[in-house]
């Protein structure tokens, strides 16, 4: 490989681990559409409809498409968990 040539063998397209607070992720910072939150999350999809349908989720639209900070997920579940007696 030539000097300077950087690194383009297997896997050097592979996710970047982030931190976040003090935990580590391989999860991304925003996803792309309810699904991929559904997906990244593990909360199920019609969750995710509905809590954005109350204004609960807020939401960045580019379309059609929803853009959900992985921030914007964590901030309604601890008002979620807040709300539970």
């Amino acid at each position: 490989m030539p000097k300077g040539g950087g690194n383009h063998g297997a896997g050097a397209h592979q996710a970047q681990r982030r931190t976040v607070g003090d935990r580590s992720m391989n999860q991304p910072l925003v996803f792309r559409g309810v699904r991929a939150a559904a997906r990244g999350t593990g909360l199920p999809r019609d969750f995710l409809y509905q809590a954005i349908r109350e204004g609960r989720l807020r939401v960045v639209r580019s379309g059609r498409t929803a853009l959900i900070p992985l921030a914007e997920i964590d901030r309604w579940l601890r008002a979620e968990a807040g709300r539970v007696p």
